[in-house]
């Protein structure tokens, strides 16, 4: 294989690819990208990571899935009725809508609900998302809301328990092509591989290498590897 050929990849995992990915991108030379997305689950389910990537709308209301079977363990479904969005908690039935008691989780579905990653593995700092689910935090606030209850631990009752399950954080090495990458502004790309080629780049706080694959092409996102996270 020629050089030329080994590089198709834009690839900010170290300084000297990033380097070699800014030139490429500036030739119009780059295809497909190279980022990372970070989940939790048991090591006995870390093959089948490697099946590919899901909404979020499919992961909550699947019961199949490690996160749709815990929210049916703690008494909430997730279903649509009508093409509208509906909550079940504790049997009673709410819709999902912004202005109210789920309007974050109203706002992730309509929003955010395909996969999100980083193209530089070696800077990340997202506490939110590297012990449990994201949609865990949303959920117990907004319970809290719906229970009228003041007085919130810093972490939810949901978010407990899912640690308690003693998960492992993995990260996920996965390719997908460049035109399926959201470019959040102008010069999304070349600014991140500039960033990432920078030595002495060490702001955990820049999103610039922050990458979103909307919910319609998640089919289009291959796991490559997969590895646990050490916390």
């Amino acid at each position: 294989m020629s050089e030329k050929k080994k590089y198709k990849i834009f690839d900010l995992s170290t300084h000297e690819m990033a380097e070699r990915s800014l030139e490429l991108y500036k030739k119009d030379e780059i295809e497909n990208a190279y980022f990372y997305h970070f989940t939790t689950c048991s090591s006995q389910q870390r093959n089948y990571l490697y099946d590919g990537l899901k909404p979020l709308s499919k992961v909550i209301t699947d019961s199949s899935t490690l996160l749709g079977s815990f929210l049916e363990k703690n008494n909430i479904r997730f279903y649509c009725k009508n093409n509208n969005p509906f909550i079940s908690y504790n049997g009673h039935s709410y819709l999902i809508e912004s202005g109210g008691s789920w309007n974050d989780i109203a706002a992730r579905l309509e929003n955010d609900n395909g996969i999100s990653g980083f193209f530089i593995p070696y800077h990340f700092d997202y506490s939110c998302i590297y012990k449990c689910p994201e949609i865990l935090r949303y959920l117990d606030s907004a319970i809290y809301e719906l229970d009228n209850i003041r007085s919130r631990p810093l972490k939810g009752p949901l978010q407990t328990r899912w640690e308690q399950e003693h998960f492992k954080t993995y990260i996920l090495k996965c390719l997908v092509p460049m035109d399926k990458i959201e470019e959040k502004r102008p010069n999304f790309f070349k600014d991140a591989a500039e960033l990432a080629a920078n030595k002495d780049f060490n702001d955990i706080d820049d999103m610039s290498e922050f990458v979103y694959v909307e919910d319609k092409d998640c089919n289009m996102i291959e796991v490559k590897d997969v590895k646990e996270f050490k916390i």
